[in-house]
């Protein structure tokens, strides 16, 4: 197994995929599809996914000559799983409740319409679509379409940062 598999087998581990087994070629589309934004404070989001080959290298005990391999932009699932993280350990977490970056993962995978996307129904340009849906800010003003949906949203979710974006979904949450 080369090095960007086990990578990716990986990733696919800390947001629990065994559970979602449906959704393999949805979560192979996204590790082969660049992270871009269009707000720059979401250049951190990138750098968060790209954080977490560090991370690999170092609990893998991976040789420098093969970490060299994972290099390049941050991938819309490394930047995904890395925000799941993020929501986890530096927000919400919980130590009752477990860990939970699996769920944060899950629910924007939903908010963004793409758990439509399972591996009986993958469709290459539809994934597409939600992707550049999230990148461009092409959903609702209350979010619906992107990776966190906040109806009746005080604030145009279209103008947020994803940091941004997120913290108003965890206010919407955290009162309903």
């Amino acid at each position: 197994m080369d090095i960007r598999d086990e990578y990716f087998n990986w990733l696919c581990s800390l947001i629990d995929a065994n559970h979602h087994r449906g959704y393999l070629e949805l979560l192979k589309y996204l590790f082969n599809v660049e992270f871009t934004w269009q707000i720059r404070l979401d250049e951190s989001r990138a750098a968060d996914g790209i954080a977490l080959r560090s991370r690999f290298v170092a609990k893998m005990d991976i040789s420098v000559k093969d970490a060299e391999l994972l290099v390049g932009p941050c991938s819309m699932l490394e930047m995904m799983i890395a925000l799941s993280d993020k929501m986890e350990t530096d927000i919400t977490g919980d130590i009752a409740m477990g860990n939970r970056p699996d769920k944060w993962f899950w629910l924007m995978i939903q908010n963004s319409h793409m758990d439509m996307l399972n591996d009986r129904m993958f469709d290459t340009d539809l994934a597409a679509q939600h992707v550049n849906t999230i990148i461009n800010h092409e959903f609702t003003k209350d979010g619906e379409g992107g990776l966190f949906f906040v109806p009746f949203a005080s604030k145009d979710m279209r103008e947020l940062d994803i940091w941004k974006q997120m913290q108003q979904y965890l206010i919407y949450l955290r009162h309903n």
